[in-house]
């Protein structure tokens, strides 16, 4: 519908350019990054709950049976990637790095052909930017919604624009070709909808916008209609079946996600600073289960738990309230990238590039304001980047009503880079006439003021604690103790999630041999959260280690009474039966664990071997290799799958699952023996 060789003009070689230099930057950010423990395991707040469920949805788990607390598009998307390239987690942030950056080329070529015909500057300065923006790189690059939310809004707005601005496109006029960009755009919508909620207020946005769309003409009436009705029937034809099912799992209507209330209540309570203030922790279990408990016994959801609560707060305090709405407004724009989950400074400053550039957020933001006034301050540039504007009020808007964060801000970058790259372009344009740059000079003042003033609280003490408790874990899962430790024991000094740590150093000392140490550990983590099933079931296991099973089994019944539902303590007691020689209580564990977590590859595993002792090869086979779908290349698992085909008679099979493991560990000693078994023949490393 639009001729690609339009966007390659004599000038092409300019935006190649621009677009190999942010690829590069990207590279260098990724090359940076190795250096982390992070750089290869999904940890953190939401980064592992988007972990978790890409695998469910690899173990068979498509189409989920209980409501989840965040909308299922990016998993879905988590789920491709990690399919389609082995569980590699480098190569999934470079992947989401390049369609983070491909995605501005849209935009690019909207602004070149609908937007800046006098601001001729203005798209390669906008691609500039949005190319070697570095706190955008660091987003882009994390297991988080706002990797996918970004590139379909920007795509939403380009088919906006295409479909708006139809008649200008020489290369095709025909009457339903601009209902087609309206409808392709109402499908990205819904789905950026489906990757974040917030994006509903965009959407509602421009559907009241595209009812405007043709009103001065003389068209009937219902033709006028046809660009919304377009727009929202495919916005409708992605989040209606997500509503659908969510409500029916529930018994209640829920929109896209569950606890949708959380955040607005976080962000408007008596003790709401405007941040994300309510971190990992005792204080974060208080809320949850105050909340969950409240839920129970009037039999509602969470959500309206959350809402009722913050209605009470609004009606009983609206002057605290209105004061938290306008600090709220004008956090959006501070120049720090305020925590909201992990991104701490420390982890997202790991890199030199992240360190060094941490003053470009600010920066950005004073162009982006200034430019966002210049542009609502003249008729002309107000129609021509109307989505735009949309953008960035609708996302402002979700935050000032939520709660504000660096993270939560990314949906506006697009909308920010193209305001920027307009100011910029007008103070090229009239660098010869001091008097016609007056007003963007002093737009640029007052943005200055609003985003270096206002000093947001940030307790830079805590940051580093929850950076050291994430690391510390990063090192913990790759048996990189003595580093493990040393985090650990930082986050340990003023880190409110103490219990975590605790149960951390405690398996660290288990696994040296030391069960004294490991229970004094455990009994700490226990008195720095009680209601944590995890350190009871530590306790459990510790026990067992020592012979102490009457004491194991109650402190195994502690944890299941405070954690029924949470798959290590499901498994753990699973294993701890299957040593204690209670095969069938431990596989309705093991059960149990799976049907909490499918994605739970050492249940799998469990059961796998349970089957291979009753001789049900098939059935060992099914449960090894869902197993494997999760970690494919897990030697160990691997190497039961090879048994499995063996005993069943698929000795050619087995023998080619010992080949592809000797490929990649020659010297792999159960692998060698195994080959020996099969083919008869002694096997050399």
């Amino acid at each position: 519908m639009i001729s690609i060789k339009g966007i390659f003009t004599k000038k092409a070689y300019l935006p190649l350019l621009i677009l190999l230099a942010g690829l590069i930057l990207r590279i260098i950010y990724l090359w940076q990054f190795s250096g982390s423990p992070l750089f290869a395991i999904p940890l953190g707040p939401d980064i592992q709950e988007y972990d978790d469920w890409a695998k469910e949805i690899i173990s068979g788990k498509i189409i989920w049976d209980s409501v989840h607390i965040h909308a299922p598009a990016y998993p879905l998307l988590l789920a491709a990637f990690y399919e389609l390239f082995s569980f590699s987690l480098p190569v999934v942030r470079f992947m989401q790095l390049l369609l983070g950056l491909l995605c501005f080329v849209p935009l690019f070529y909207v602004l070149k052909t609908f937007c800046a015909k006098t601001d001729f500057l203005m798209p390669y300065l906008f691609l500039g930017i949005a190319a070697l923006y570095p706190p955008l790189i660091y987003y882009q690059s994390e297991l988080l919604s706002e990797a996918l939310l970004a590139p379909l809004l920007c795509l939403t707005v380009a088919l906006l624009y295409f479909g708006e601005r139809e008649p200008e496109l020489p290369e095709l006029r025909k009457p339903y070709v601009k209902y087609l960009w309206f409808a392709l755009a109402g499908l990205t919508a819904g789905l950026a909808a489906a990757t974040h909620p917030t994006a509903l207020i965009f959407i509602a946005a421009e559907a009241v916008l595209l009812l405007t769309v043709d009103w001065k003409t003389k068209t009937a009436v219902w033709k006028k209609l046809l660009p919304a009705a377009f727009f929202m029937i495919f916005v409708l034809v992605i989040i209606a079946p997500i509503c659908i099912h969510n409500s029916m799992l529930s018994g209640r209507f829920v929109l896209i996600q569950n606890n949708s209330g959380l955040n607005l209540f976080i962000g408007n309570n008596p003790d709401a600073t405007g941040t994300c203030y309510v971190r990992p922790g005792p204080q974060w279990n208080a809320l949850h289960n105050g909340a969950e408990a409240q839920s129970e016994k009037l039999n509602v959801s969470k959500d309206r738990i959350y809402s009722s609560r913050t209605l009470e707060f609004i009606r009983g305090n609206p002057a605290q309230w209105l004061g938290l709405l306008l600090k709220k407004a004008v956090y959006v724009w501070n120049c720090r990238e305020l925590i909201s989950g992990a991104d701490a400074a420390p982890l997202r400053c790991f890199t030199a590039l992240q360190r060094y550039s941490a003053w470009t957020s600010g920066v950005l933001a004073v162009l982006a304001l200034a430019g966002l006034a210049l542009a609502l301050s003249q008729r002309r540039t107000l129609y021509c980047y109307r989505h735009f504007i949309l953008l960035a009020v609708a996302f402002w808007l979700g935050q000032t009503l939520t709660v504000t964060s660096g993270r939560y801000r990314l949906a506006m970058l697009p909308a920010l880079f193209v305001f920027a790259a307009l100011l910029i372009s007008r103070i090229i344009a009239e660098r010869r006439n001091l008097r016609h740059n007056l007003k963007p000079l002093a737009y640029c003042g007052l943005a200055a003021l609003v985003v270096y003033l206002p000093s947001p609280p940030v307790n830079a003490v805590s940051e580093q604690a929850e950076s050291d408790s994430i690391l510390g874990e990063a090192y913990f899962k790759r048996n990189s103790y003595p580093e493990a430790e040393k985090h650990l024991a930082a986050a340990l000094k003023t880190l409110d999630d103490r219990a975590r740590c605790l149960n951390m150093l405690g398996v660290i000392a288990e696994n040296k041999g030391d069960f004294g140490a490991a229970a004094r550990y455990f009994t700490e983590a226990v008195k720095a959260d009680p209601e944590s099933p995890e350190s009871y079931m530590n306790l459990a296991i510790n026990a067992s280690n020592i012979k102490d099973f009457e004491q194991a089994e109650k402190l195994f019944a502690q944890a299941m009474a405070k954690g029924s539902g949470k798959p290590d303590v499901l498994y753990n007691y699973g294993y701890y039966l299957q040593r204690r020689g209670n095969i069938p209580l431990a596989e309705k564990y093991y059960q149990l664990c799976l049907q909490a977590a499918p994605c739970d590859r050492r249940a799998l595993n469990a059961l796998g071997i349970i089957a291979m002792s009753r001789k049900a090869y098939k059935d060992a086979i099914v449960f090894f290799s869902r197993a494997l779908s999760i970690a494919p290349g897990n030697a160990g698992l691997m190497l039961n799958l090879a048994a499995a085909n063996a005993s069943d008679g698929r000795t050619e099979k087995a023998l080619e699952i010992v080949q592809e493991i000797l490929a990649r560990e020659p010297g792999n000693r159960n692998a060698l023996i195994m080959k020996q078994m099969l083919t008869g023949v002694p096997a050399q490393p």
